[in-house]
């Protein structure tokens, strides 16, 4: 039988019977547990009904019962759809609409979504209450036949840039990844994974949870980020080796008592940072306080999402490194054709982690999906050495007096100021021909808007200097803590901004 997601779970099951697969508070899974388990709730969806190709979403926190749910659509072939269960009632139930969703596989702590799930989504069937189904007897070990082309899941984008959109992404996608990303890292059935993450998101589900699961290894799940003492006692206690997060949660690690936070962390081999910037201020001040490297890669939704990675031992700061093995990147300018190297182009990728495209849009399909490549929309350059760097989401460069402005330039050098603990800059049009930069700025010390000003003058052409800075308390944010500068956008658009002239 051609290899599928459920079929390498099994086949790590059968390696690794007896080894602890998932450990959630005082419940330790092991393989052969979670196999009949998962084995069980796959006929428990038969019996509801779930046939091949059928979209079931998934509305749980980590847990469990939402690996042994995954894991039974792609024995049985059904297709898994992750729900942000931060999303409002209103939101859920678009995407439960726009997926066709007919079985919602849910718990108890989202009571209050299920009457108007009911009302609301169309042609909607069953709400499963996760954990209520009982462990069957018999069920048949081998499964439906799915193939590799198989859709596997509907990953939803954040929606930073309008409504979500489901990216399809196939069991061959996720293997893809799986493998390219086993090439570079040394995962294997020792490890221990800290899984904190929401895994309705596509990087927490491949690499806290695929990758680990398919060496071996044990996933060790929270449902939340815990803060301070806990969580540095929860990393040693549970001899964390893995440890896969995003920039906002190693800056709060900058804030720990350095001896504390190196017994902590001294199981951890490798670190790893994705879905959002981490910043060469964040790396290096990590690197110095704790003696342990981060290793900073880039992905979206629509590769599955791993597309970059930081060779361990060879990292370079500020760089989401090189593209993983059987992963093609090339940097392209406006017309299409290659750039050299060391200057900004679109960056566009091609390998067997491509997405088939997004769920019944067809035209904004064919607007990523070219030839074979995948159009990211972020703006980078590739060094010498192969090395790739982001400038900016597309959508985020702006023009200001006919030079391209690209906002984490700015971001970069505010980020040096010792008071700057966070900061987002976006464009603001003061004039119909052209746009300034304005940054939104999170202070960890006192300092004036001039001062900001003045440290930027000497660091950045005049046309890329702050014109207005307004200081937050926090940034609106999505699901994995990336800053959503469309809403830092509509803010500006509330105030009238008196800017000051070019000079």
């Amino acid at each position: 039988m051609e290899d599928n997601l459920y079929s390498l779970l099994k086949q790590s099951a059968e390696r690794n019977t007896q080894r602890t697969a998932l450990e959630y508070g005082k419940i330790k899974l092991p393989y052969s547990k979670l196999i009949l388990k998962t084995d069980s709730f796959a006929e428990a969806l038969k019996r509801s009904g779930v046939k091949h190709s059928d979209n079931v979403a998934v509305l749980l926190k980590n847990s469990p019962e939402f690996i042994i749910a995954a894991f039974a659509c792609f024995k049985i072939g059904a297709v898994l759809v992750p729900v942000n269960f931060y999303l409002t009632a209103g939101e859920i139930i678009y995407i439960l609409n726009d997926a066709r969703v007919k079985v919602l596989i849910t718990s108890a702590d989202f009571e209050s979504y299920f009457s108007r799930i009911r009302e609301e989504v169309n042609d909607f069937r069953e709400i499963i209450i996760a954990g209520n189904t009982d462990e069957e007897e018999f069920y048949d070990s081998d499964g439906d036949e799915v193939l590799r082309e198989d859709s596997a899941a509907i990953f939803y984008t954040s929606g930073t840039t309008g409504h979500p959109k489901g990216a399809v992404l196939t069991h061959g996608n996720f293997i893809s990844n799986v493998e390219s990303c086993l090439k570079v890292v040394n995962i294997s059935k020792h490890d221990r994974t800290l899984c904190f993450l929401p895994l309705f998101h596509s990087f927490a589900f491949t690499a806290n949870l695929l990758l680990p699961l398919f060496s071996g290894g044990c996933v060790v799940l929270l449902d939340r980020l815990m803060r301070g003492s806990r969580f540095l006692s929860l990393i040693f206690f549970r001899r964390i080796t893995i440890f896969v997060s995003i920039p906002q949660v190693y800056r709060l690690f900058l804030k720990v008592p350095k001896l504390l936070g190196r017994l902590a962390l001294l199981r951890i081999r490798y670190f790893i940072s994705g879905a959002d910037c981490l910043s060469e201020k964040t790396l290096i001040a990590f690197e110095k306080k704790f003696g342990k490297t981060i290793l900073e890669g880039y992905g979206l939704t629509e590769a599955a999402p791993v597309v970059t990675l930081n060779p361990p031992g060879k990292r370079k700061p500020g760089s989401i490194g090189k593209p993983l093995p059987d992963v093609e990147v090339k940097v392209i300018g406006e017309d299409g054709e290659e750039k050299e190297r060391g200057e900004i182009g679109e960056l566009i990728v091609r390998g067997g982690n491509v997405m088939k495209g997004y769920l019944g849009l067809t035209e904004a399909t064919a607007a990523v999906l070219k030839g074979g490549w995948l159009y990211t929309g972020d703006m980078g350059f590739m060094t010498e050495d192969g090395y790739l760097t982001i400038a900016e989401r597309k959508n985020d460069m702006f023009v200001c007096r006919g030079f391209n402005v690209y906002p984490r330039e700015i971001e970069n050098v505010l980020r040096d100021i010792p008071q700057v603990e966070e900061t987002a800059v976006v464009g603001y049009k003061l004039k119909e021909e052209t746009e300034v930069p304005v940054a939104f700025i999170k202070t960890a010390g006192s300092i004036s808007e001039s001062d900001i000003v003045a440290y930027c003058r000497k660091r950045l052409a005049n046309y890329k200097v702050p014109k207005k800075i307004f200081f937050v308390n926090d940034f609106p944010r999505n699901s994995t803590g990336k800053i959503l500068k469309k809403e830092l956008r509509a803010q500006l658009q509330e105030f009238y901004l008196a800017l000051p002239p070019f000079e």
